[in-house]
């Protein structure tokens, strides 16, 4: 059995770890959400999380070397996570925007074509979102005539719409008796190019009302050929007669395939958008920045209590797993609850279980005896760990900690955008929060066999695991459109983070020796929480903007399909035989398995016949690491 000076002094390292991250289940799932909430855009909530990831890896090297220097652990991370509370209290204090979106007035001018209300939130007439490739059809409705002030055009024969082309015109008689009378042909509305007109009278259009300013500027989109009318294609649109000083007007429709085309909405804004989001930006940076910190602290406690990174600190996160499993959708109820009885959105019942848990935590790690920094008792003979020479950097390190920031960027657009889709799609919070409990559910049995998985399937195996299951991750949710069929998908986090995380640790701590071995903790930390997580919410949102939600998942699952088998071809055909001793022929197998004949290889296999749940003593674990590194 494992040794690491007594499984006993894990105890109440592991229910430090149960309440730290209990508290992070009921806050941090919610945190885009209550972005969005706030009235940022998707833009500046990318902005957001960028910079406060950005910004929180400053956190673990400034105080992990306060710790390692002052022998002060428990002080800091009482310290950090004292500041994370009160910056992610202080969020509910941030001033809130209020985004009321309607539609732009739109209409068909025969003499002007199509003028568009150019709303305020636009930077120019392209934000209207109607440049579409396929043919847009044109649906003319209502026309009628625009006199200036009572009068009342005065016309001996109907309304005709004419087209004209280079060969042949055709008028088509609009009888506005008729029921639903309608009018269409086909164009490219990319190609029509547009005027702009500032402060018209909002009262010539058709569709103004009570709501819509008193003056307003005007996208006006001429037509270009080729405008379709019964396969035929013409070049010009008029309409007669037309009496002097009017205009013929007609309600516009447009539709693209079976989908109707509407362009972007104009966005009534109440509040200060840059208070909010400088405000937030700040807070959040600091929050972030305590939390993360205080994830390290603690990280760095218990690799200073065992050196079996395989088993022992995978079964340190079983309890931080079910914590993560039980508590968000409780979080999520009570902000749903609370924010119907206020008729507005409420994060404050998450924000206050997070402080609450949060100043438990800091008590229990003051009051329970936790062996903090190097100078703790090891039960594993520093002999054997201190005789591996190798240095930090390697070929192999320097792939590893690249796969970690792409995994990082992976985990940080579908954590940062994934629950603004399951919102559109209808989902509660208390919905959003199970889908933490299917995630870390499922994720409880990989935990406690963390070891067999690493020396039975290999820790470069499991990293290329994480790929595909995110490829199939994202993939799937990108065409789900119910709120339940998230459940399945979500419960590919189990490999896409928390094995991987296990897997990426004892990779790390594989290839360094023990003096380096916080260094590796808090630098794969910083990369994956920090570094990988601000580029994958700036990314993802750039993507999102660009092609859409689901577009942007799916070129997701492509490139991490493309990028997890490009690594496994690396690794089986360079990085794995740059591990194995010349002259060493390579490991026999058993029965074509996973159980090497030899005592240890390259990629964390381990001896055959060894029980799938037993403990191998740590000092085995030293070996096998001193012979890898060899």
């Amino acid at each position: 059995m494992a040794s690491f000076h007594g499984s006993r002094q894990m105890i109440p390292l592991t229910v430090v770890i149960f309440f730290l991250f209990t508290a992070i289940g009921c806050l941090t799932p919610f945190l885009s959400i209550h972005m969005r909430d706030q009235g940022l855009t998707l833009r500046e909530t990318a902005y957001i999380n960028m910079a406060a990831a950005f910004f929180s890896v400053l956190g673990p090297p400034l105080f992990g070397t306060i710790s390692e220097k002052h022998a002060k652990y428990k002080t800091m991370f009482v310290l950090s996570l004292l500041v994370s509370g009160l910056a992610y209290t202080a969020l509910l204090f941030v001033p809130r925007i209020i985004r009321t979106p309607r539609q732009p007035l739109m209409e068909f001018d025969c003499s002007t074509a199509v003028n568009v209300e150019k709303c305020d939130n636009w930077d120019s007439c392209a934000d209207a979102a109607l440049d579409t490739l396929n043919l847009t059809t044109f649906h003319l409705s209502e026309c009628q005539y625009k006199c200036p002030g009572s009068y009342a055009a005065n016309v001996s024969y109907p309304l005709h719409v004419c087209f004209h082309g280079d060969e042949t015109d055709i008028c088509i008689v609009y009888e506005p008796s008729e029921e639903n009378a309608t009018i269409s042909f086909n164009s490219r509305f990319i190609s029509w190019y547009h005027d702009e007109y500032k402060n018209v009278d909002s009262s010539q259009l058709l569709d103004s009302n009570f709501d819509s300013p008193s003056f307003i500027n005007i996208c006006s989109f001429k037509p270009v050929a080729p405008i379709v009318v019964n396969k035929k294609h013409y070049t010009e649109i008029s309409c007669r007669p037309l009496p002097e000083s009017c205009f013929i007007k007609c309600h516009l429709g447009l539709q693209e395939g079976d989908q109707q085309l509407k362009p972007a909405p104009c966005v009534k804004v109440i509040g200060n958008p840059m208070l909010t989001f400088w405000a937030y930006l700040g807070v959040r940076a600091v929050a972030d920045l305590g939390l993360i910190s205080a994830v390290c602290l603690l990280d760095a406690i218990t690799i200073s209590s065992t050196n079996d990174y395989d088993g022992v600190y995978g079964r340190t996160r079983i309890l931080g797993a079910l914590a993560l499993a039980i508590f968000p959708p409780i979080s999520g109820f009570l902000i749903d609850y609370y924010s119907d009885i206020s008729e507005q959105p409420d994060y404050s019942p998450s924000v206050f279980i997070f402080d609450g848990l949060a100043l438990i935590t800091c008590a229990l790690v003051v009051a329970l005896p936790l062996s903090a920094g190097w100078k703790g008792k090891y039960t594993v003979t520093p002999e054997k760990l201190m005789k591996r020479k190798h240095g930090f950097w390697s070929l192999e390190m320097i792939f590893l900690l690249l796969l970690v920031v792409v995994l990082g960027i992976q985990w940080g657009f579908i954590e940062t955008f994934m629950h603004w889709f399951y919102s559109d799609l209808g989902c509660t919070k208390w919905q959003i929060g199970l889908t933490l409990t299917v995630a870390f559910i499922c994720s409880l049995p990989f935990l406690a066999i963390s070891k067999n998985m690493v020396h039975n399937i290999g820790r470069a195996n499991l990293l290329v695991f994480a790929f595909l299951f995110y490829a199939i991750r994202y993939a799937g949710i990108s065409y789900i459109s119910t709120p339940w069929w998230t459940i399945p998908f979500e419960s590919m986090e189990t490999f896409s983070l928390s094995v991987m995380w296990i897997a990426a640790v004892s990779y790390g701590h594989s290839l360094v020796p023990r003096s380096s071995h916080l260094i590796i903790q808090y630098l794969l930390n910083i990369l994956h929480f920090g570094i990988g997580r601000g580029l994958g919410s700036i990314l993802g949102g750039f993507f999102m903007e660009l092609f859409g939600t689901r577009q942007a998942f799916r070129g997701v699952a492509v490139f991490s399909v493309v990028l997890g088998l490009l690594y496994l071809t690396i690794y089986h055909s360079c990085l794995k035989k740059s591990r194995r001793p010349k002259n060493k022929p390579p490991p026999k197998m058993a029965n074509g398995g996973w159980y090497a004949m030899n005592d240890s290889i390259a990629n964390g296999e381990t001896k055959v016949h060894h029980p799938i749940l037993a403990d191998q003593d740590d000092s085995d674990i030293g070996g096998q690491d001193e012979e890898n590194a060899k």
